[in-house]
């Protein structure tokens, strides 16, 4: 087991009698169907449909806790703050208590978003291989970092987005793969970005497709646009980790079938099976 910090690694706190209903009108998910032992994928959107930030959600206790990316936690908070008009709800950002493990070998099986608690310590399941959790509390406290990549590698091997700063509003829901994580719900009622998504998803409009890929080079940047030697775009960068042997990147194509092989002119990217 390593240590390593999780994208999604800043800590939003919504509490309040109108906690759930606030959050229905806001996220991408139906929060009615958000039980205590099991976390979420969600987003943010904006009213063009395009998603300011991913989000993994849970209950904590009487609060509902929203994780997502450091570098956007304060800017999200603000924009949610704008909504709550008269609702009883209150959000505060927690940056200090969120931590993250990966398994280094055979790990015990668990469910994919199950959460344990032990007393004000939770921990979550992320889906995919290797296996690893987000842990919050004091387990998330002080934690020395072993491997600072390890969790952002196993995200993009899941195919598990988080937007960031560099690359918030420039892709709708489905582009990102969120429909493979449950991310979506087209049967809740409206939340801001909602009629874009449904549209895409009712009429079969969704023409580019998450990819995950892995080159030789230096990681590229997230939000950065992948070309062909004819400065063609083929693909835009979610997010990326540099890897022993190169780095690996989780990738929006421009088209539904990707290539075996994707020939940006900076390096040639293999394309990998996602590992859910």
């Amino acid at each position: 087991m390593v240590a390593s910090p999780p994208p999604h690694g800043a800590l939003i706190r919504v509490a309040g009698a109108d906690a759930e209903s606030f959050l229905q009108g806001q996220l991408s998910h139906d929060m009615r169907a958000l039980g205590a032992g099991r976390a979420t994928l969600s987003s943010l959107n904006g009213p063009k449909g395009r998603v300011l930030a991913t989000l993994v959600v849970l209950r904590l206790g009487d609060e509902v806790g929203l994780l997502l990316a450091p570098d956007i936690a304060e800017a999200m908070l603000k924009r949610l703050r704008m909504f709550v008009l008269r609702s009883k709800v209150t959000l505060t950002l927690d940056e200090a208590s969120v931590g993250g493990l990966v398994a280094t070998g055979d790990a015990a099986q668990e469910a994919d978003w199950g959460i344990t608690r032990d007393g004000e310590d939770w921990r979550i399941r992320a889906p995919g291989h290797p296996a690893r959790w987000w842990v919050m509390g004091t387990a998330g406290h002080g934690v020395e970092t072993t491997d600072p990549d390890a969790f952002a590698a196993a995200d993009i091997a899941a195919g598990l987005p988080c937007i960031g700063a560099a690359q918030t509003e420039a892709h709708v829901a489905q582009h990102i793969g969120l429909q493979h994580f449950g991310a979506l719900a087209f049967d809740k009622g409206c939340f801001t970005g909602q009629e874009v998504i449904a549209r895409l998803h009712f009429r079969g409009g969704v023409n580019r497709v998450p990819v995950r890929l892995r080159g030789p080079g230096a990681a590229p940047d997230p939000g950065s646009t992948l070309r062909n030697a004819d400065g063609k775009a083929m693909a835009e960068v979610v997010n990326s980790v540099a890897t022993a042997d190169g780095c690996e990147v989780l990738a929006v194509w421009r088209g539904t079938e990707p290539p075996d092989t994707v020939p940006a002119v900076e390096q040639a990217f293999a394309v990998l099976p996602f590992a859910r």
